[in-house]
């Protein structure tokens, strides 16, 4: 029988398709019949073998090639990146900007001074830049008429302030840049200190302090500078009228002033 019509030839059309990395042998153990010491499969002759093992590693080969192409359209589609843990109850939920304690006692003593202010019958403007300067205060004489000259105001709150009832004044930290600009103001600037706890608020004339602070410079200050503030000076209705005396009395010496053109 011619080896074209072996029974073996009907299966090679059905034999599995080879990847590239599989040998000679492993199709002689599909044929049955190798003898690797004697003789050769006669199969493996055959010029009908060739084209079937081309077919075999063409096939292997778009295999391969649809594989990657497959990948890429995913990696280009979805790039890989660090996982992330999944959403749960684990996970902090983002925060919005708060209003924090700092805010809220600082307004709460802006309100104080503005509701003294008020009572007296003057007006408060609040600065929209602070620079040093939270408030001004303007004043009106019996018949409602303004008066000239303003009271400069510098608001501090806390909740620490710890006074103990026979303290006669307690210390307070001022920076030394808003002692320049205070000290060069020619009318007054009151420092008041608000406790929130409380709900009281002192003052201190800051001009009329460090006048009386013998050897006192700026130029060999600190970059803070601690202040004795009375316990005595309360912010009160009286108080208010008595910061309006102050300018008064400031403007009175200005008064004597010569304005010449040069």
């Amino acid at each position: 029988m011619s080896p074209f019509h072996s029974p073996f030839h009907s299966s090679l059309f059905t034999l599995p398709l080879f990847t590239p990395r599989q040998r000679k042998g492993d199709i002689h153990d599909l044929c049955g019949l190798v003898d690797r010491k004697d003789r050769e499969c006669p199969l493996c002759s055959l010029s009908l073998l060739a084209p079937l093992l081309a077919r075999s590693n063409r096939a292997a080969e778009l295999q391969k090639d649809r594989q990657a192409s497959i990948k890429g359209k995913r990696e280009h589609a979805c790039p890989r990146t660090t996982p992330t843990k999944k959403i749960g109850h684990s996970m902090k939920k983002p925060l919005r900007k708060r209003r924090t304690r700092e805010h809220i006692i600082a307004d709460l003593s802006v309100n104080h001074v503005e509701r003294h202010a008020l009572l007296c019958g003057f007006v408060v403007q609040r600065s929209v830049h602070d620079y040093g300067i939270d408030l001004e205060m303007t004043t009106f004489n019996k018949q409602g008429e303004i008066d000239e000259g303003k009271v400069f105001m510098q608001l501090k709150a806390s909740d620490r302030l710890r006074l103990r009832p026979q303290q006669a004044a307690f210390s307070f930290r001022l920076e030394r840049s808003d002692l320049v600009l205070w000290l060069a103001q020619p009318l007054p600037v009151i420092l008041i200190v608000y406790d929130a706890r409380k709900e009281v608020a002192y003052w201190l004339y800051v001009q009329s302090h460090f006048r009386r602070q013998k050897g006192f410079s700026l130029f060999t200050a600190g970059q803070t500078v601690t202040v004795q503030v009375p316990a005595a000076n309360i912010v009160n209705l009286g108080a208010m009228r008595r910061f309006g005396r102050f300018r008064n009395r400031v403007l009175e010496q200005m008064r004597e002033v010569i304005h010449e053109e040069e």
